[in-house]
């Protein structure tokens, strides 16, 4: 898998790297876990419902998923409250929806969709900030869809911090005028 050099993203005062590849949008995870102090995988993946989500969104994209061998991870969650790791599961199934990366600066990127329904499992508001994020990203990609060719997601985030300085620049000229 081609992966293009990580961006970042702002959540919460912290940075959030992000990544584009052929599949799309992987967010990192572990970035994410330092917005609010807490371990994603520890309670993520001690849920059955959330493997469930998790076989569910690789059923849909990858065409090379193990189902078969997905339905291991329930007998083991049944069997005793040992959460599976994310290594033997990305290795068992052939899925796709994480990205771990070795070394110094090493992370677990997830696919865009995976990200936020991991927020929207152990954080309210980081989930909030994140989709809010997210959206503001979608807005900067709709004013530069003008150009025919595929943007990209450099081109998405630069034209999406210009939009939030414009508009930290006009909030500022009012609040003195009020004053």
């Amino acid at each position: 898998m081609k992966i293009k050099n990580p961006l970042a993203i702002e959540i919460q005062g912290y940075s959030v790297r992000m990544m584009q590849t052929e599949l799309g949008e992987y967010i990192c995870v572990t970035d994410i876990e330092k917005t609010g102090k807490y371990s994603i995988f520890k309670n993520y993946l001690r849920n059955w419902s959330n493997w469930k989500f998790l076989a569910l969104w690789e059923h849909h994209f990858n065409s090379d998923f193990k189902t078969v061998d997905s339905d291991c991870f329930r007998d083991l969650l049944s069997s005793n409250s040992i959460a599976p790791s994310l290594k033997v599961w990305l290795k068992r199934t052939d899925a796709i929806g994480f990205i771990s990366t070795a070394g110094r600066h090493g992370c677990i990127y997830a696919h865009y969709d995976i990200a936020i329904h991991m927020t929207a499992y152990f954080s309210s508001e980081t989930y909030f900030h994140l989709t809010k994020e997210l959206q503001r990203l979608k807005e900067a990609e709709q004013n530069l869809l003008n150009n025919p060719t595929k943007i990209p997601l450099e081109e998405i985030i630069a034209e999406a911090n210009r939009m939030r300085d414009a508009k930290r620049d006009k909030s500022k000229i009012i609040g003195e005028e009020e004053e």
